[in-house]
């Protein structure tokens, strides 16, 4: 099985999509698995997809995130 979704908002061209699995999120984030979970329970993170008994995140979702902190942060540190 392919480690890829499908972009299916309506209008939308099929391109796959990469998703991510616990351990390279744990990379990516430097956290560990514990910190995952808390963090898509409180909505810091987005919910995993769930695929079989596996969870993914797609990968779009958490770029997206990261750039969205680094800009909240920059602001922040311009208040300063």
């Amino acid at each position: 099985m392919s480690n890829l979704a499908t972009d299916t908002e309506p209008g939308a061209e099929m391109h796959p999509q990469p998703l991510l699995k616990i351990g390279e999120l744990e990379y990516i984030l430097r956290i560990d698995r514990r910190t995952v979970f808390r963090l898509c329970q409180t909505g810091q993170l987005p919910k995993p997809i769930r695929i079989g008994g596996s969870r993914r995140w797609r990968k779009q979702d958490i770029d997206r995130l990261i750039n969205e902190s680094a800009e909240a942060t920059k602001h922040e540190d311009c208040l300063r």
